[in-house]
């Protein structure tokens, strides 16, 4: 808050034609400081600055005394010192300019002295601290930008970082007039297992305790209508958590990994914005990895004689073809749909593999991995699923028809849409399509345990209490074993 005082003496102030006096001042600075402390939300202090005028017209170095006690009593952050000087044509120009200039720089100095003082005092609320800092410039592998406060600062950086960027640094060093320190990264919990582990329950709980907000890391949780089938979360189940990448688009339309990449940026900028902690979540291998290993998802332009020449091809043949040109992305994909199959066979040609990542993750994270047991899980597999056709999936299919969405497309989408659209179809009888929809969920959750197993970084968890503990060591900065 700037909050310009000009002169610490009644007498100045009166001929400056100043309508409060000192002690007026700072009983209002003392009212700034009280309300601020109780409704302030975040860690960061207040900081107060002002603007002082030195030698003006008269002024003794009793009343300038007074300016000087007044700095030292508010204490203030910054202060922007000037001597005074009659400009012409201005009510000023009328006084007499008789404190010599050299007795104003005098007198300048010695505030700049005090100023000094409470600046430092000040600025040591911020060592070992992390905060957001707007970046004005960079120069030789240092940011220089300043705090919501407007402190100076000065930091080492460790990536691409440009102005305009808020980054986060650590502070290590405070001076009177800026702060140093170098940016670290920023955190990002992730939180990962297979379909029915109980990830969103997990999410949700850890949110409300450590205030933060999650991204849904799903690739059938971002179509629009696609709720009991795909497992989405309720609203009643969010309990007031925001969460992100819901309901993103249109069941018609096709939602890539590198969609999903350029969304979860822009979702985790807003959250850091608010000074919240993301949780990214959700079962999609590989979207996590295009987000936490920062992958770069190079345009791949359809392909339409390889794509005549494998629309020939069966799903099983389709499978075995991608796995050949690229084995890390199949094991998180559906070995029935086609679509995908044909689209990643047609990426892997064109890249050879799994995209390459960039240098370095630009997050802090901490994995959680939710473990069940394997009959524990099966079990949770097959109540979760009668609980969803009671639910009205089989409905919510139906709807989808309406929607005017194809069998192909219903196939496309894999598992409970896909099944459900055969009973729909009567390729299987309901008998069928609830023992084949529940082994096809079992093989699915052994793919996910496939692809995540190879993250060695991840905490594999039981209970929740682990997982808290893991959470409140992470956001402390503490090391985990």
């Amino acid at each position: 808050m700037h909050l310009p005082v000009q002169s610490g003496n009644n007498t100045v102030l009166k001929k400056m034609n100043r309508h409060y006096t000192a002690a007026q001042y700072k009983k209002l600075v003392k009212k700034i400081k009280a309300a601020f402390k109780k409704y302030r939300s975040g860690d960061l202090p207040l900081a107060l600055t002002t603007d002082i005028i030195v030698g003006f017209s008269g002024e003794t170095e009793k009343q300038f005394a007074d300016s000087a006690r007044l700095m030292k009593e508010v204490a203030f952050d910054m202060a922007y010192l000037s001597c005074y000087y009659p400009r012409p044509g201005t009510a000023a120009a009328r006084l007499a300019d008789n404190v010599s200039y050299k007795r104003k720089r005098v007198r300048e100095n010695a505030l700049n002295e005090v100023l000094k003082k409470t600046a430092l005092k000040n600025n040591k609320y911020y060592l070992q601290k992390t905060v957001d800092v707007l970046v004005a410039g960079i120069k030789n592998g240092y940011a220089f930008g300043h705090t919501k406060t407007q402190k100076n600062v000065k930091a080492k950086i460790n990536g691409p970082v440009a102005a305009g960027d808020i980054i986060k640094v650590r502070i290590d060093q405070v001076l009177s007039w800026h702060l140093a320190g170098r940016q670290v990264k920023p955190k990002l919990i992730v939180i990962v297992g297979p379909n029915s582990a109980g990830k969103t329950s997990l999410s949700i709980g850890l949110a409300k305790k450590f205030d933060g907000e999650v991204i849904s890391a799903d690739s059938r949780q971002v179509y629009q209508r696609l709720d009991i089938g795909s497992g989405k979360v309720t609203k009643k189940e969010m309990g007031n958590i925001p969460h992100y990448l819901l309901d993103v688009c249109h069941p018609k339309e096709v939602y890539t990994v590198a969609h999903f990449k350029e969304d979860a940026d822009v979702a985790l900028k807003q959250i850091y914005a608010k000074n919240k902690i993301p949780l990214l979540v959700g079962g999609t291998g590989f979207f996590i990895d295009a987000v936490v290993q920062n992958l770069e998802i190079p345009p791949v332009k359809p392909d339409k004689k390889l794509r005549q020449a494998l629309e020939r091809k069966t799903a099983s043949q389709l499978f075995a073809q991608l796995k050949k040109l690229d084995s890390q992305r199949a094991q998180n994909i559906d070995p029935q749909n086609r679509r995908r199959l044909i689209r990643s066979i047609e990426i892997a040609k064109a890249l050879g593999s799994v995209p390459p990542t960039k240098a370095a993750s630009p997050f802090d994270v901490l994995y959680l991995g939710v473990w069940r047991e394997k009959d524990e899980l099966k079990k949770r597999i097959h109540v979760r699923l009668l609980q969803r056709i009671n639910e009205g999936m089989i409905e919510e299919v139906k709807n989808l028809r309406k929607l005017g969405l194809s069998w192909r497309r219903l196939d496309d989408l894999g598992l409970e849409y896909r099944y459900i659209s055969y009973y729909l179809t009567r390729k299987i009888d309901y008998a069928e399509m609830l023992g084949g929809l529940e082994r096809a969920i079992w093989r699915f959750a052994k793919r996910q345990w496939t692809w995540f197993k190879r993250n060695r970084q991840i905490h594999w968890i039981k209970k929740t209490g682990e997982a808290e503990k893991l959470v409140k060591r992470f956001l402390s900065s503490k090391k985990l074993n």
